[in-house]
């Protein structure tokens, strides 16, 4: 008996010494695989090294980032395009760090994927990258994404930003994304335009804001039957033109609403469907008066 119990006893005892083992082995197969990541971005495997950054997941980015460093632009091309495929921090990282890379190529690409920085964690590397960054189309698209990433605590930097002509209307709609009231009040103002441009531009905003509580304005735009969009091409016959009513139904498509009929594309929309636009609207509007 009193055997048993030491054997059982020292199973328990090696149990606890052992069960620790396979978080050991999966702490060095992460540095095994991270560092074999590594030799496929340098060696330009780009099969292997995409199929093997995916089963890594965000743990690619720190290897992506290091790897965007590298002296060769192929190889920062690599990882740029790694990046894209494996968002995370580290890749958001990777991408603003070649904002700024000797070759024209790179530079282009990393500014057209700014918008798969997506992690609030990266809103200060966005700032950083502001501070860094001179072209305006590179700045309206890191102020664009600071509004889809930031915190209330970047709506100071911002509304600085506000007052720089180059950007001033991307922060303004990025304010209106982290809920600034007085520049939400000023879309909502262009909403009620009387001007149908103006009013289609503010539909336009809208879209990058995605807040669909906005469309509890969208009153005066669904009841505005003036021609704004061109819908038909030069060689297609007679021009045929999008309403202002019209666009703003694509637009509460686009929010997230659904309505009986399909809303795949901007066409002028018979009367019922307007009305049905209409009716979700006046719905939210009343809900509002009851709150």
């Amino acid at each position: 008996m009193y055997s048993l119990t030491m054997a059982a006893a020292a199973l328990l005892i090696g149990c606890a010494t052992i069960l620790p083992l396979p978080n050991e082995l999966q702490v060095k197969n992460m540095q095994e695989a991270k560092t074999e990541l590594k030799h496929l971005i340098l060696t330009g495997r780009k099969q292997e090294a995409t199929t093997l950054a995916r089963s890594l997941g965000p743990q690619a980015g720190d290897v992506l980032l290091e790897a965007s460093s590298n002296n060769k632009a192929s190889v920062r091309m690599l990882a740029l395009e790694l990046a894209a495929a494996n968002p995370s921090p580290g890749s958001c990282r990777t991408i603003l760090g070649r904002l700024s890379d000797s070759n024209a190529t790179v530079r282009s690409v990393a500014g057209n994927l700014i918008g798969q920085c997506q992690d609030h964690d990266n809103a200060r590397d966005v700032v950083d990258a502001l501070e860094q960054q001179n072209e305006p189309s590179i700045r309206r698209a890191l102020v664009s994404q600071l509004g889809v990433i930031g915190g209330p605590e970047h709506v100071p930097v911002l509304r600085e930003l506000r007052l720089e002509p180059a950007v001033s209307e991307v922060a303004s709609l990025a304010l209106v994304q982290l809920g600034d009231s007085a520049e939400r009040r000023k879309l909502i103002n262009r909403l009620q335009d009387p001007d149908p441009q103006v009013r289609t531009n503010a539909l336009r905003d809208c879209m990058t804001v995605r807040d669909p509580k906005i469309a509890a304005w969208f009153g005066p735009a669904l009841d505005d039957s003036r021609d704004v969009l061109p819908i038909t091409g030069p060689h297609e016959g007679p021009m045929v033109y999008a309403r202002v009513c019209d666009f703003a139904v694509l637009v509460m498509a686009q929010l997230g609403y659904r309505f009986s009929f399909p809303v795949e594309f901007l066409e002028r929309r018979p009367p019922e469907q307007i009305r049905e636009a209409r009716k979700v609207v006046d719905a939210m509007v009343r809900e509002k008066e009851h709150e």
